[in-house]
């Protein structure tokens, strides 16, 4: 199955200061994950973000709040996006078919999000260059389990790729011109 930028969702998970510090690769994270915001843009993709525990843990990256201006941001405790009822509330499934994932912890709240995405019938795409936690063994397992359960895992140019599916894409010049350098 193609992602398609009509069906997608681009959510970004709890990118916060305190915990994007604390895993492998912190800027690579932090880049490709602003790759994919500002991509989401360009094609008009809606964006959907969540920060754990904001008070305790603090807000989104810098580098990332310019492309959530528009967004709501969710506050969560839970691990899973869908068991925040302030997350359902402002993404209603129902709406998306398509959830393209980035963000981190990959074995916490993007394995538990994706494994409740899954399970209501969505298609899940991961984007492997753009998450991450503390212990490169943690990201792997979870890989691996969320790709046993039926998740794709895509990297962030499969993205671009499929969503803009046809050279001919009015935003294709821009894409290869800023996006594949």
């Amino acid at each position: 199955m193609l992602m398609t930028a009509e069906q997608s969702l681009l959510l970004l998970i709890d990118m916060q200061d305190k915990l994007v510090a604390a895993v492998d690769q912190p800027q690579q994270l932090v880049a490709n994950c602003q790759w994919l915001l500002k991509l989401s843009q360009l094609l008009k993709v809606p964006i959907a973000a969540t920060e754990q525990y904001a008070k305790g843990i603090g807000p989104t990256v810098a580098a990332l709040q310019p492309y959530l201006e528009q967004v709501t941001v969710v506050d969560k405790t839970v691990f899973s996006c869908l068991a925040s009822a302030d997350f359902s509330q402002h993404y209603p499934l129902a709406q998306y078919q398509q959830f393209v994932l980035c963000g981190i912890e990959a074995h916490a709240c993007i394995l538990q999000t994706a494994l409740q995405l899954l399970a209501q019938n969505k298609q899940v795409f991961v984007v492997v260059d753009a998450i991450a936690a503390r212990q490169p063994q943690d990201t792997h397992y979870a890989l691996q389990r969320m790709q046993q359960q039926g998740a794709v895992l895509v990297t962030k140019e499969m993205v671009g790729f499929e969503w803009l599916r046809d050279a001919k894409h009015p935003a294709f010049k821009t894409f290869s011109q800023e996006f594949l350098r």
